[in-house]
């Protein structure tokens, strides 16, 4: 694994960037390209692989070089490290991404939300290094979040934990974002800040940033908001300040909540205006009473930009593939129920089949040694042995028609060699297989009993 080159991927609404990297973080080669704008998955999907193809070839790596490819997406990313669940500003939601580019690469593909990804970055080679409690706010055109407890990402039940650009700050706000008030993203991203110098301007105040507009309509962007600064523009100085104002109170909040030792501040809206916004949020958080004296929370800017994802996809791919060595180049598939058909990765399954730990799929149709659960509807001793192979930590059976039954034997099978098992129907399984973290096995049996 230390002479094996990992490939990371940074995918956004406007650009998809991909790197190769080595083992310590040495960014080797990149490469990027325009997001499709309006596609539909499927177009993405054969963008990326594109991508990705021509920065092998351009490059004379071979799949079998390749430790894997990690990659952010912009938006919840289910903790089984596969299953997109939402991405609000690109069309990928719902669409196996990972199991297609792991099919067509032949290497282990996994996905995380691309600003987690970016907070991992910053603590393996940016502003986070030798540190273990992180929070990342990362104010650009929304108000991106991460968080990093006692060296491990916070991801949650499905995936959404860090998703502070959404937490309540001001409930008596007007503002509304996302269908909540007074979010820390409604008062403080690069679009807030936009929203209310367009509104002081349309009153009548002056501002510099109308003079640089002119009769144009485009958007305020984080550089503009940066020039008008440096002249001492009262509009926007005044909004800016709400916006340190915001952000402060944030930080005091994150303080209570987890109690970190650094809070990293990222985004457009920092990179272009930090010299002005950090001072002012570090004396905001700085006033708080009741932590003084007892933490010690530093709030330090971003270093890494641009690469602060693909070097995190790097670093969540190497924790990954150190947490089950099995898995370094297989993957688990994607078993879905879909309009009543059973799909395993995109193939429509007809007959019951199994899959045991290491990923391997056997159909049981048929299988002599199987003649006796078709009988009785029982899983012995003998069936058990076939299934969960591989150190099974927990073994899911997917039922459709039958009444499924251990018996004595095969539930002290299960007992001797500390497998779980779990019948369920077949949504409930699917989704319990997906979620799973641990070596694993599934069973599924849907074909009506005769």
């Amino acid at each position: 694994m230390a002479n094996k080159i990992f490939c990371g991927v940074d995918v956004g609404g406007t650009k998809i960037l991909a790197a190769l990297v080595d083992g310590r973080g040495k960014v080797m080669a990149r490469k990027k390209c325009p997001t499709p704008q309006g596609a539909r998955p499927q177009r993405i999907y054969e963008e990326i692989r594109n991508h990705l193809s021509g920065l092998f070839s351009d490059n004379d790596v071979t799949p079998d070089e390749l430790a894997g490819i990690g990659m952010g997406i912009p938006g919840i990313v289910m903790p089984n490290q596969i299953d997109i669940l939402r991405t609000p500003n690109i069309q990928l939601a719902g669409f196996p991404l990972a199991q297609r580019l792991s099919k067509y690469f032949g290497v282990r593909v996994i996905l995380g939300n691309d600003v987690n990804l970016g907070l991992l970055g910053e603590q393996w080679l940016g502003a986070g290094q030798r540190c273990n409690n992180i929070i990342g706010l990362f104010p650009g055109t929304g108000v991106g979040g991460g968080i990093i407890l006692d060296g491990k990402l916070l991801i949650g039940e499905q995936g959404v934990a860090g998703e502070l650009g959404h937490v309540i700050i001001d409930q008596s706000s007007a503002c509304m974002n996302a269908g909540l008030p007074g979010t820390i993203e409604g008062l403080a991203s690069r679009r807030a800040v936009e929203r209310e110098i367009r509104a002081a301007i349309e009153k009548g105040e002056k501002s510099v940033v109308g003079e640089m507009l002119g009769d144009r309509t485009d958007q305020i962007k984080s550089k503009i908001i940066a020039q008008a600064l440096a002249k001492k523009d009262r509009v926007v100085m005044r909004v800016v300040n709400d916006v340190c104002k915001t952000l402060g109170n944030a930080c005091i909040s994150m303080r209570h909540i987890f109690n970190p030792e650094l809070i990293i501040l990222g985004g457009g809206l920092i990179e272009a205006c930090g010299d002005y916004i950090l001072p002012r949020v570090r004396r905001r958080s700085g006033a708080n009473p009741f932590l003084s004296g007892i933490d010690a929370c530093r709030i330090v800017p971003s270093q890494l930009g641009d690469d602060a994802v693909i070097l995190g996809a790097v670093a969540f791919l190497k924790d990954s593939l150190k947490t089950d060595p099995a898995l370094k180049s297989k993957l688990y598939p994607h078993v879905t129920l879909q309009r009543g058909k059973i799909l395993l990765d995109e193939l429509v399954m007809h007959r019951d089949f199994y899959i045991r730990a290491d990923g391997k799929v056997r159909q049981v149709n048929g299988r002599v040694e199987f003649k006796n659960y078709y009988q009785k509807s029982t899983l012995d001793a003998a069936l058990l042995t076939l299934i969960c192979r591989k150190k099974t930590k927990m073994l899911i059976v997917a039922q459709k028609d039958r009444r499924i039954r251990l018996t004595r034997e095969g539930r002290d099978f299960l007992l001797q060699n500390g497998t779980e098992i779990k019948i369920l129907s077949l949504e409930e399984a699917f989704r319990l297989y997906s979620s799973w973290g641990k070596r694993k096995a599934l069973f599924v049996s849907h074909v009506p009993a005769v």
